[in-house]
């Protein structure tokens, strides 16, 4: 069930087992264990965090440092949204010190791609570069085809983030060489997503919009609601570049309302902001301003850098209404957020940029903020049909000639 989904009668049969009278604490701590993995893999993140809870316990009185380093690493991993995020890296520290010291490798390698992702989620972009090489080599070091692979993900994402595009697609092809030999869904799944988002920034449309209804087709048939809303959103995106409006507005509302059946979490606001961002592009401009303004506010303490994204089109909107001030005020707040972080944004938000400060008459200034992102653009590598170079093209557009 682990592997091929659904979750729930998964977790019928762990809760079963744990009703019996008989089981000793080792064993205990083994069903309490997978009950937890089980409701973070259904995305049921209170009663994983409950689940860890009691692991940290059992793991305590059978002083179990290995088990206790894992208790803590879920805890913090499915208690986010009741911890800062200094207290969650914190407790992914400890758990790390806990499964080093007894040589729990898996349970180190599990633990750094839960800390990677907190440094992603706090921006930082060296701290998280490092944890991903350290957990390929380690993942290598131990040899399991499984960890390998998600340690692959995880680096090819470091990898888009940072414009690394060439060695994002290297590790992605090896990691999904790995979810074939190995065949499990779930990392299938991820790998078709990431692949689609990667061929999505380098203007490969057509190769995204495959890559991601493999992944929806995976999704639904193993349950898995979360990631097929992520993939509905991430497919919504790539036909908004091929100038299927109607379709991609479609897909982003469907995939906010699959959201709002879940609870209404960071999945669904970021459908929320690239709908704005559609119809911005399509001249609804009242609309526009109030989704991207929504997601903004719920995005800017849990993911600063996807906020930071929408302020550059949130920009252009008030920009368009003669708000100058506004729009500027807008994109320096999105610079903060994404420089250093996000490249491939960074260049959409410069064009931006050039689009608002050409509208105000400031055509210096945003001719240099155009040739900031045609040299981004050339870093990353991706064609004119990439979302980068279609907002170059679209900002040359209000450019003198």
């Amino acid at each position: 069930y682990r592997w091929y989904g659904p979750y729930l009668p998964a977790l019928t049969v762990v809760e079963d087992t744990l009703k019996r009278s008989d089981l000793d604490p080792r064993s205990r701590l083994q069903l309490v264990e997978a009950a937890g993995e089980l409701n973070a893999d259904a995305d049921q993140r209170a009663q994983a965090a409950a689940y860890a809870a009691e692991s940290i316990e059992l793991a305590r009185m059978l002083k179990d440092p290995s088990a206790l380093g894992r208790a803590l690493s879920r805890h913090a991993l499915n208690g986010g949204k009741t911890l800062s995020n200094e207290a969650v890296s914190a407790a992914f520290e400890e758990a790390l010190s806990l499964l080093r010291e007894s040589g729990d490798r898996r349970g180190e390698v599990d633990t750094l791609m839960c800390l990677g992702s907190q440094y992603m989620i706090q921006d930082n972009s060296d701290a998280a570069g490092r944890v991903a090489h350290e957990m390929l080599d380690k993942s290598l070091e131990i040899g399991c085809l499984w960890l390998e692979a998600r340690s692959l993900r995880y680096r090819a994402n470091w990898s888009m983030d940072a414009g690394h595009m060439d060695q994002a697609e290297q590790d992605l092809k090896r990691a999904m060489e790995n979810a074939q030999r190995i065949e499990k869904p779930m990392l299938s799944i991820e790998v078709n997503g990431a692949l689609g988002t990667l061929y999505k920034d380098l203007g490969r449309l057509q190769e995204s919009v495959e890559r991601q209804e493999v992944g929806i087709q995976i999704s639904r048939e193993v349950g898995n609601r979360k990631i097929e809303s992520i993939l509905m959103g991430n497919l919504a995106l790539v036909l908004q570049l091929q100038g299927k409006f109607e379709d991609a507005a479609r897909m982003y509302r469907d995939t906010i309302k699959l959201d709002e059946a879940r609870g209404n979490t960071i999945i669904g606001q970021i459908a929320m902001g690239n709908l704005g961002d559609l119809l911005l592009n399509v001249g609804q401009l009242e609309e526009s301003i109030e989704n991207l303004s929504k997601a903004i506010k719920k995005l800017d303490p849990v993911q600063p850098s996807m906020a930071g994204a929408f302020r550059g089109s949130l920009s252009w909107a008030q920009a368009q209404l003669g708000n100058f001030d506004m729009a500027r005020e807008l994109l320096e707040q999105g610079e903060a957020q994404l420089r250093g972080v996000w490249v491939v944004e960074l260049g959409r938000l410069l064009c931006r940029r050039a689009q608002v400060e050409a509208a105000a008459g400031a055509i210096e200034t945003a001719e240099v903020a155009l040739a900031e992102a045609r040299s981004i653009a050339a870093t990353v590598g991706g064609n004119t049909d990439s979302d980068l170079g279609q907002m170059i093209t679209e900002a040359e557009r209000v450019l003198p000639a």
